[in-house]
């Protein structure tokens, strides 16, 4: 397993252990764990993010890679 899923996976345990609170880095930070599918692969992920609370407006939800205007490389096929 990499470093990366390793890290994912004990911080998931860590969420669902305790009722959506983990320590670390992200002690008090407002976190969710995102189920979602690869479009091109079809294979299941599950990943812990943090969100943004607001409040009037829904929660705002971003990834490592930050928002971005185009579809990443993998999904249309190009490279940047």
């Amino acid at each position: 397993m990499s470093d990366t899923l390793d890290w994912n996976a004990q911080t998931i345990a860590e969420f669902r252990a305790n009722q959506g609170s983990v320590g670390g880095n992200f002690a008090g930070a407002p976190m969710v764990v995102v189920h979602h599918r690869g479009r091109a692969s079809g294979r299941e992920y599950v990943n812990p993010m943090m969100y943004l609370p607001h409040d009037t407006e829904p929660d705002i939800i971003s990834t490592s890679s930050q928002p971005r205007l185009e579809h990443p490389p993998t999904r249309t096929g190009t490279t940047t």
